[in-house]
């Protein structure tokens, strides 16, 4: 599991965010009868953010598409909320949201993003 919070996104026929993930699946948010009250709709379909594997196969069976076109349509839900279309856990730096990332491994993108935010400053130190 990536450790940015997976985002919530259209995906249960709203146009506005009424998915959301919940141990690698989507749940859907307008499936609740009480404010705060347990989602009732849900829990079959994988997110794309977390569980990107799943994410393919149920997109390829879905759409009846081959795994080059479920891997483009997930990566480009992906890309829209900042992560990383070559490493499925790792969010948008040196280009990885175009799949020019440039690293080698999940292990050097890793590495470059912990660096980056450690050099970044926090907001109170700015």
């Amino acid at each position: 599991m990536s450790e940015r919070p997976c985002p919530e996104f259209p995906f249960f026929g709203g146009n506005y965010p009424d998915a959301t993930c919940i141990d690698g699946y989507l749940w859907d948010l307008d499936s609740c009868d009480v404010p705060g009250g347990p989602l009732t709709n849900g829990g079959d379909d994988p997110c794309p953010f977390c569980n990107f594997e799943e994410a393919v196969e149920s997109c390829m069976s879905y759409r009846g598409i081959s795994d080059v076109e479920a891997i483009k349509r997930i990566n480009r839900i992906r890309a829209e909320y900042g992560f990383c279309a070559k490493y499925p856990s790792v969010f948008d730096h040196h280009g990885c949201l175009t799949g020019d990332c440039p690293h080698d491994t999940q292990a050097e993108c890793d590495a470059a993003l912990a660096s980056e935010r450690a050099a970044t400053p926090k907001p109170e130190e700015r």
